[in-house]
Formats: C-alpha cells, structure tokens, sequence
C-alpha cells in the first residue's frame, strides 16, 4: 500500500517554500499584507474588498502566509483576521506573522491617558501587544512575531529576553524584526515599470514588479497589500515569469535612484498624521506617527551624485549693553575676536574660489577640492522672527543628518531631536532662540549632504548657517545648557572644512568652556541625570574633544582641552543604541568609528606635544627619539584594531560614498601624525652627518648608498600608497583632506 499522492497545488502560490535557512515553516512564496484587511484605515490604503472576500480568495489560490501587525486598520486587521480563521476552520493551515511596538491603543473614542508603556520595545509593551494580539486572532500561538521597529531605549538584552520567554511560553514560534538600523535594510520596493516590459512578457504591471523582487535574493516572500480580488490573481502569474539580466537592468533604469523602505515612507506618515488629525484633532502627535521611521534605517546610500558646495559664514554683530561680569566679559571679547577673523575670511573670497574650485577629468591626474566660501549672501535681523520651513521639510532634512553625519559622529540622540522639533511646530509658545538655532545648525548639517537638484526652494547650508549665528551672541551669553553646546559644535564642524581655520578656531574654545561651565568633561555632572542625557552629554563632549585635537594639528596650535582634566569614560566600545558603529554590506563585520576618532584624537595631543610644541624637551635629540618610537606604537595599536573589512583597500572597494568620505579624512588624519613624527629635524646630530657623508662618498667615492631615512618612513609610505586609491575614490572633497 502506497502512501497517498499530495493533491495538486490550485496555483503557483501553492508551492510552499521555507521561510528562511533558520526557519523550517512552510509558506506561500507571497504573503498577504494584513494592512489590507480592514477599512479603518482607508483615507491611506483606499477602499479594500470586504475582509474576508480578499482572505478567501488568497485561501483559495493556495496562500497560506498573512503579515499583520497589534495597529494595523486600528486593531481591526488582526480581529477580522481571527474571526475569519475561526469560522472558517483554517487556523493550523495558515502561518500568520504580527508585530509588536506600535502604540495600538492610542486609537479609538476614548484613548486611554496613560500609555507610555503600550508601546516600545520594553518587555511590559511586548507583554500586553502579545497578549491582545492572540486574543484578537482568536489563537493559542503566534507562528512570526515581530518586533516592528526599534525604539532607542530598551536595552537589547531586555527585548531578547522576553522573546525568549514567548518562545519557551509557546505562545511564539519564530522571531524577526524590522526597520531596525543593525540590519541592512533591503531595497523591496519595485520601481514602477515602463508597461512595455509587462507588455512583452504577456503579464501585468503587478506582477511584473512581484517576479523583480524575486531575483533580488534567495529568500524573498514579498508582503502584498491588496485592494481588490484580481491583486490577489496576480500573485501567482508573478511566480511564472522569468526576468533575464537585461530585464533587470531595464527595471533599474526606467526610475530615478529610490532610497528604500523606509526613507521614503517618512513623507508619506507625515501626509498621513494630517488626514488622521482632521478626523481625529488632538488625539495623537505627529512623532508617534514619524519618529519610528525617522529614525530606523540604515541605507546603503545616503545620496547620490551632487557638488557639495557649501556656502558660510557671517555672524551678526550683536552687542550686549548691560553690565557683564567677568565670564560675560570673557565671553564678549571672544565674540569680538571671532568676529574680526570672520571680517579677515570674508576678504579672501575670491582667493579660495579661485584656488579651491579647480574641476577634475578622468583624463587628468589632479584632484577635484571644492572650497567652503565663509562668505555670507546677506544678514539674517533678529527682529525676523524665529521662522522655520514647514514642519515636513524640517522633518526630511532632519532624517537626512539622522541618517549621514548623526549615524557616525552622534552629536545628538535621535528621539530627543525629533521630540524637539515637533515641539517647536506643536508648542510654538514654548519657541526659544536655542532650539532655534539648533535646529538651523542640523539642516546646514543635513544639506552638505542633499545634492542640489534634490533641495527645495532656495534652502542651501548658507542659509541656514546665517540663521543660526544671527542669535550666536545670544546663546553665549544667555544661560548655557547642552543644546547651546551642541550648536556651536555643529558650527565647528561645518567651519573646520574651510581652508581658513579662524573662525573654527574661535569657536572650539567657546564650545569647550561652555562645556566646561556644565560639568561634561567630568563624571559628576551625571549624577542627577537620565542614562540617555548622561550618554548624550557626554558624546557632544568627545566630538568637542575630537575637533579641538583636530584643529590644533591642522593650525600647529596647543589644543584646548587638557587630557589631564577629563574623568568621563571613552565612548562605549559596544554601545546599545548602535551609534557610531559602521557595518559591511552583509553585517559579517563591524567597527566603532566613533570610539576609533576619538582614540586618534587623543594620539593627535600626544603627537603635538611631543613634535609640535614649544618645551624645552620637545627639542631634546634623545628625548625626541624616544617620543618619536611611542607614538609609531600608539598608531600601530590604534591602525590594528580596525578590521580588514574597513581598511582604505576594502573601503575603495565597497562604492559606498558615505564611507569613503568617512574613513577618507579618518586616515588622512591618522596619515598627518605619522608624517608630523617622521619629519627629519635638522638639529638631528645623526642626519646632517650622514647627508654629508652621503654626498661626499657620491662624488669622491662613486658610491651610491642609500640615504639614512627617519623612523618609520618606510610605513609612512606604505600606507600612503594604500591611502591615495581612497583619496581618489572620494568624488567631492574639501580642504579637510588637505593639511
């Protein structure tokens, strides 16, 4: 007797696959979007096909896999979902798949006040989500369950704990998560198509956009939303087309580049959140529709193509009629002195222009530099009014810094920014010149990195800059607190890629005695505050910290900071919220930038006091020689601790735009130490014997020899040449490359 024959599958979509190389459950190859299911939501999705016509037709073409989430058609989607596997007795044949984090409470008549806990990450929002989750879906058991994005505040080890609970509970059988920055996010949205292409292959446009995301890897079960019954037709004719490489590459090229789920869905909850409040006014803030989504994702690519030709910098001259005291009096005449070294960079415009503009060819072998003008198109008056761009274009340029300069050097904490911003548009009588001020500083920020074509209106980083220094007088001698810091830094860090370093220059110190002034170089200032403050605190300090040293070296000037003054930790080597950290392609391997900058910071003081200063010992033959020998030690040690991965070679390599420029000025610096500690002295007593001797055995003797070389030239040109195919891979640089 043989055992029975399987009954043929209705349709391709029959064809169960396993979910993934880790996961043994068996699912349609197309799984359906569970946003569709419901019409609560239809001012966004449109008007759907009754609930369960749509579950029974996907039922009937053989699709076992539906994707939902706690929120989605405000709870309706899981509820109808449950009630129809119910009555129609199919729970154990189909794989349903939800998630956690959203606040799904937040909708109804009557919202509950308190629900700071119903939603997040933490272990009692998991808890609750879950437990209405399996009520809703009328089930014992969740066979995918994911966390739906991450929150920047509960801790990794809480979240993985709990799932772990659910998993041995039963009531989970399989874990994933989402929009979460320490994945790669994968590019699934389909670029719509020329319908010639569809035409060709006899299908529709659906299912040629379903059969594209099929050939972008091995394990793809596209989540589809539908509106109506012939979506679901068209899964399964998306399962018989085969796409040649040049259909790919036609795909590719009938749109524009398209940064992925989910950058460009951050406009869309923006547009979203004004539908809602019309028909719900008051009931939710538009963070908790954008900030999810603001904040986790990593894309591969920050931008594409674009001169980043930046224009600054003009500060207003505000004077202070009242009486200052003696911090006030300090702080004034450095207002003055910045002042007078912006009026000096303002004369030698055109001289940078001129001498920083020059364009490159592939025909040629110069190197393209694009100049920072520190020049200014006009005043901003401080009777204006404190005005921003609307809130949705503040919200994009900040997503961009969030996404660029934020996720390498973390000048601010994500969600602290976000509810900054919202509450400048949301409470405007709680406006201040600080807030202000930063958040024009942010958009300069974010606009280096937005190509011209792609910036709205008239918007440049010079505007935005001017706006900010107009109240520069203001923050500095107002009340410091940590936003006024954050500000200034952001000005340093715009002004350091200038080929004139005086108005970087005077600000550092402003920045670091503001800094001083609020404790953050110490460990005590901690005391009293929240982890997240105490951890944003104290990274504002080390970029302080890292373009003080920076600086310095660049001008042969002391640093600022003292090492011996500082009692706060190193940035953490494996830090929770993932800031600072870079990631390869296929996250096989990882490295902390940030804490890297940092320790090459403190190299860089090292290296100026030993070979730059003005000590007595500084020029001591013997004790130069022993320096020098310490501080090849210190580069070696520090240069061995970044893995292959990220060496200039493999960063070449990688075509990652944003990551050339990254490691392209952290190994120009690390490259201007070796060079400052390989410099022949000329009051070396073994140099000019031995070119002397060089010379005289060439002419007496006709011997060539070679000459005495200083300790570690050899390397110094090793990893130059390494360096230079990085330095040329890098499309637009600034003089912060060239010291």
């Amino acid at each position: 007797m043989g055992f029975p024959t399987a009954p043929k599958p209705k349709t391709l979509l029959g064809f169960h696959r396993i979910l993934s190389p880790t996961a043994g459950v068996k699912v349609s190859p197309i799984c359906l979007g569970g946003i569709s299911i419901g019409h609560e939501w239809k001012f966004y999705t449109g008007k759907n096909e009754e609930p369960f016509t749509l579950l029974d037709a996907f039922y009937e073409t053989s699709g076992n896999f539906v994707d939902t989430a706690s929120n989605y058609n405000n709870q309706m989607s899981e509820t109808l979902i449950g009630q129809w596997m119910e009555e129609r007795g199919v729970r154990d044949q189909m794989v349903i798949a939800t998630k956690y984090t959203a606040g799904y409470r937040a909708f109804g008549d009557n919202p509950e006040p308190l629900q700071s806990n119903l939603t997040g990450n933490s272990a009692k929002s998991m808890h609750i989500s879950v437990r209405d989750s399996l009520k809703k879906l009328k089930t014992d058991y969740i066979d995918v369950l994911y966390v739906h994005w991450w929150d920047y505040a509960t801790p990794v080890e809480e979240v993985m704990g709990g799932l772990h609970v659910l998993v041995m509970q039963g009531k989970v059988l399989y874990l994933g998560i989402g929009n979460t920055p320490a994945w790669i996010v994968m590019k699934a949205n389909a670029s719509w198509l020329d319908s010639l292409l569809a035409d060709r292959k006899g299908t529709t446009l659906q299912a040629i956009a379903l059969a594209y995301l099929f050939h972008q890897s091995t394990y793809v079960f596209p989540i589809v939303g539908v509106n109506t019954v012939e979506h679901i037709k068209a899964m399964p004719e998306a399962l018989k087309i085969k796409l040649t490489k040049e259909h790919i590459d036609e795909i590719h090229e009938a749109s524009p580049y398209n940064p992925g789920y989910p950058m460009n869905f951050t406009q869309q909850w923006i547009t979203i959140f004004d539908k809602f409040n019309k028909q719900f006014p008051g009931l939710v803030s538009l963070n908790s529709f954008t900030s999810a989504f603001l904040l986790n994702s990593t894309p591969e690519k920050f931008g594409r193509g674009g001169t980043r030709q930046i224009h600054y910098l003009n500060l207003a001259a505000y004077t202070n009629a009242e009486a200052l005291d003696g911090t006030g009096a300090a702080l004034q005449s450095q207002v003055q002195s910045l002042e007078t070294s912006l009026d000096e960079a303002q004369q030698r415009i055109k001289e940078l222009e001129g001498r920083l503009s020059q364009k490159s060819s592939q025909q040629s072998d110069q190197v393209q530099v694009n100049g920072y003008d520190v020049s200014s198109s006009g005043k901003v008056s401080h009777e204006s009014s404190l005005e921003l761009p609307p809130q949705h274009e503040v919200l994009s340029g900040v997503n961009k810094f969030l996404t660029t300069f934020n996720t390498i050097l973390p000048l601010f904490h994500p969600q602290r920014l976000l509810s900054r911003v919202n509450a400048w548009y949301e409470q405007p009588h709680q406006r201040d010149a600080s807030s202000w001020a930063a958040i024009n500083v942010v958009l300069a920020l974010a606009y280096r990195h937005i190509p011209d074509e792609e910036k709205p209106r008239n918007y440049s980083t010079l505007h935005f800059m001017n706006r900010a220094q107009s109240v520069l007088n203001d923050i500095m001698l107002g009340e410091s607190n940590l936003l006024d810091v954050q500000t200034i830094v952001g000005m340093v860090v715009l002004l350091q890629a200038t080929s004139d370093l005086k108005p970087a220059s005077a600000l550092v110190p402003i920045a670091l005695r503001l800094a001083h002034g609020l404790g953050l170089h110490t460990r005590s200032k901690s005391e009293y505050l929240s982890p997240i403050e105490s951890l944003e605190q104290d990274r504002v300090f080390w970029i302080a910290y890292i373009l003080d040293r920076d600086i310095a070296m660049r001008t042969k000037l002391p640093p600022i900071q003292s090492q011996n003054d500082i009692s706060i930790d190193w940035p953490s080597a494996t830090p929770t919220d993932g800031a600072g950290m870079l990631y390869t392609a296929d996250s096989s391997s990882s490295f902390n930038f940030f804490l890297s900058r940092a320790q090459l910071a403190h190299i860089q003081g090292e290296v100026y006091e030993a070979m730059l200063s003005k000590s007595p010992t500084a020029s001591d033959f013997y004790v130069r020689l022993e320096n020098v020998t310490r501080i090849h030690r210190m580069l070696d040690d520090w240069l061995s601790r970044i893995p292959d991965e990220f060496s200039p070679i493999a960063i070449t390599q990688s075509g990652n735009t944003n990551l050339q420029r990254a490691f392209g000025v952290l190994y120009s610096s690390h490259l201007t130490c070796r060079s400052v500690v390989c410099k022949a002295h000329a009051m070396e007593a073994q140099w000019i014997p031995s070119l002397q001797d060089f010379g005289r055995k060439a002419v007496e003797q006709g011997l060539v020899t070679a000459p005495r070389l200083p300790v570690g030239w050899h390397k110094l040109v090793h990893e130059s040449r390494e360096y230079i195919e990085l330095f040329i891979a890098i499309d637009h640089k600034d003089p912060a490359f060239i010291w």
